[in-house]
C-alpha cells in the first residue's frame, strides 16, 4: 500500500502540470486510481476491469 501512495503523489502532480484535469478534480482522480489499484487482482482483460470499475463508481454515485 505504501508503494501505491508514494507513486500516486507524482501522478497527481503530473495530472496538474500536464493540465489533464482541473485542480479541484485532481484529488478525485487520484482517489479513483488508488481505489482501482487496491481492488483484488483479476484475470479478466484490463479493459473489462476498468469498465466494471467505472460502472461500480457510477452505481455508487461517486462519479
Amino acid at each position: 500500500m505504501r508503494e501505491i501512495e508514494t507513486s500516486l503523489q507524482p501522478f497527481g502532480e503530473f495530472l496538474l502540470e500536464a493540465r489533464l484535469v482541473r485542480e479541484k478534480a485532481a484529488p478525485h482522480c487520484v482517489r479513483w486510481v488508488r481505489r482501482f489499484l487496491m481492488r483484488q487482482a483479476s484475470d479478466e482483460p484490463l479493459a473489462d476491469q476498468v469498465r466494471r470499475f467505472c460502472e461500480d463508481l457510477e452505481r455508487n454515485g461517486r462519479v
